[in-house]
């Protein structure tokens, strides 16, 4: 026969209220802590029936009012009282602080004394688990803060609050199941001067895409719209037929550039922030940047786990796709060879590829071989695996590509410079106060994509 349990948690009620401009949506749960103090009420009552005294009968009212003053305390406390959190910005980059706003909101005629916030987010180094206090009718608030230390999709939030009465008697949970989901991404740095190789053409061959800025090939002519530059006008053309008209520009010839990046599990080396994979993700996010600002096309191609494929464009609004592309990545099973077969069943004719890989065996070779016939250009940018502690070297792996006329350099551990800051400055106001009193703006916060 099982002994029966006179100790322990015993839930009284469970609620659910749902978000309201006041308050979000959480789920409370009321408990008694000790089954012991009713059950010793109990046994009072049976106790003044059969023996009858004043002493029973001040313990058993005295026992009854601190029962229903703790109970109406929690009660009040479990539907009450809530924790609200405001995430200043979605968008940081790694190096970047991360910044909420919690607030304790108390609505009832009872102070919480004690206040346990538990966090379950899946920021590393950042937490907001605590013990706060809150009085009665107050709206307790501060800031967390931390440092965005690692790039990919976290997630801030679940997390529970628990408190209860201040003899011990009750206790309430409240769950909150909001998770925000916080994307960080990689950091970029500054690179050596990047050789571009120029994709090969087959014959006469001319892109049927038009270039909004001026290039070296005017192709056409076509009417002039409202909002053509007056720099654009052929004015030899407009003289002969009478009609405004404007120049055309194709785009340049070397095609748009494709970043192909390996992440294959069996070729990596190191460990955390000092591994070749984050290192080859953070190379991929800074030549975007860089080619970007050239006013390049790019794209990005590869596998982490899966397939992940950004189509080229231009501008600097273009690299917010590529760096939350990059983010979230992960090792592959994918290997490179596989990549670039998959990348020549693309029709890469005139393209520009940089490849990214630690992988020195060079069993990639031919398939890039074939992608060179076919009138694709390419160079690599070569992650040493000795100097991160793994097997091979990648100086034998550039003899190679140098002897195929293939332009390479080689990353060892510790050559990426300082990361420079592209979020962070950016979403902070500066304002001035002039000598008259008038406030100016100095800097605004960018919007995302500018």
């Amino acid at each position: 026969m099982p002994i029966p349990r006179w100790s322990g948690p015993w839930v009284l009620r469970q609620e659910v209220h749902d978000a309201s401009p006041g308050s979000p949506r959480r789920r409370v749960t009321l408990f008694l802590n000790r089954r012991l103090p009713p059950l010793a009420l109990g046994g009072l009552v049976l106790l003044m029936g059969l023996l009858p005294s004043r002493v029973w009968l001040v313990v058993l009212v005295t026992l009854a009012l601190l029962l229903l003053l703790a109970y109406r305390w929690s009660l009040a406390l479990s539907r009450g009282l809530w924790m609200e959190r405001h995430l200043r910005s979605t968008w940081v980059q790694v190096g970047d602080a991360l910044e909420e706003r919690l607030a304790l909101v108390n609505t009832t005629s009872f102070p919480a004394l004690w206040v346990e916030v538990r966090d379950f987010s899946t920021l590393p180094g950042y937490t907001i688990s605590s013990a706060r206090a809150a009085d009665a009718g107050v709206v307790t608030r501060w800031r967390s803060e931390g440092v965005c230390r690692r790039r990919g999709e976290f997630t801030l939030g679940p997390w529970e609050l628990w408190t209860g009465d201040p003899f011990g008697l009750f206790t309430v949970r409240q769950v909150y199941d909001q998770a925000l989901t916080l994307l960080v991404y990689p950091p970029i740095t500054s690179l050596p001067p990047v050789v571009l190789p120029r994709g090969g053409t087959v014959g006469q061959a001319h892109t049927s895409r038009r270039a909004w800025e001026p290039t070296v090939n005017a192709r056409s002519v076509r009417p002039y719209t409202p909002g053509d530059p007056m720099r654009h006008i052929h004015w030899p053309q407009t003289a002969h037929r009478g009609d405004l008209l404007v120049r055309e520009f194709d785009q340049e010839t070397t095609g748009d550039v494709w970043l192909l990046l390996d992440l294959h599990r069996a070729v990596q080396a190191g460990h955390d922030e000092e591994a070749t994979a984050e290192y080859a993700i953070i190379l991929v996010a800074s030549l975007a940047a860089h080619l970007l600002d050239q006013g390049r096309a790019v794209g990005l191609w590869t596998y982490g786990p899966h397939r992940r494929v950004v189509r080229p464009a231009r501008g600097r609004g273009h690299l917010w796709a590529i760096l939350a592309a990059l983010a979230p990545l992960d090792l592959s099973p994918v290997p490179l060879a596989a990549l670039l077969d998959e990348v020549g069943r693309g029709r890469p004719s005139g393209m520009t590829a940089l490849i990214v890989t630690p992988d020195v065996g060079g069993d990639w070779l031919l398939p890039l071989a074939r992608l060179r016939r076919r009138g694709m250009g390419a160079a690599a940018w070569l992650l040493d695996p000795a100097s991160f502690g793994g097997d091979g070297e990648a100086e034998p792996l550039r003899g190679l590509l140098a002897d195929q006329g293939i332009v390479s350099q080689v990353i060892r551990r510790g050559d990426l410079a300082e990361p420079r800051p592209v979020l962070g400055p950016r979403r902070r106001w500066a304002f001035k106060v002039l000598g008259t009193g008038r406030v100016i703006t100095l800097r605004r916060p960018a919007m995302v994509g500018e």
